[in-house]
């Protein structure tokens, strides 16, 4: 009886290790499951692309790395006259061109491109890092600590 107390601590030290990962990744799924909402009752309206600003950046490795500020226009429902400007897009528009937008309802200053990039790219990006760092660290710790037990 001795050794099974310290097997269900480990045991229950490394289901406790996965909660924080579990935590993380709901939260991502949170936000596509927002993402898919916006899509469905949020208000699109029609933008034009008024101005376009390249940045240019380089890491220490001299890699470069080009990114843009869009400035967008558009009318909210009370036919009001908006601009909103985008920054850090990895999307390039050019001046002129007819974009779809989306935003929720009552909030049209915070319009954004109704595209994958804008709406799901960064919460399915860290999900399937979530969940490959999770497997790898689990996979880890149970071959180290818990089939040695």
């Amino acid at each position: 009886m001795p050794s099974f107390f310290p097997n269900l601590a480990k045991r229950f030290g490394f289901w406790l290790l996965l909660l924080f990962p579990s935590y993380l990744l709901s939260i991502q799924l949170k936000t596509i499951y927002q993402g898919q909402q916006l899509q469905l009752h949020g208000q699109k309206v029609n933008a034009e692309v008024v101005a376009v600003q390249t940045h240019t950046s380089y890491d220490d490795d001299g890699d470069q790395s080009i990114s843009y500020s869009t400035t967008f226009e558009y009318q909210d429902e009370n036919d009001r006259i908006l601009n909103r400007k985008i920054e850090n897009m990895q999307t390039y528009y050019y001046e002129g061109q007819s974009v779809e937008m989306i935003y929720e309802k009552d909030q049209p200053k915070f319009a954004i491109p109704n595209t994958f990039e804008m709406i799901y790219q960064d919460a399915v990006m860290f999900s399937v890092i979530i969940l490959g760092t999770t497997f790898i660290f689990g996979l880890f710790v149970y071959v180290a600590f818990l089939k040695t037990s």
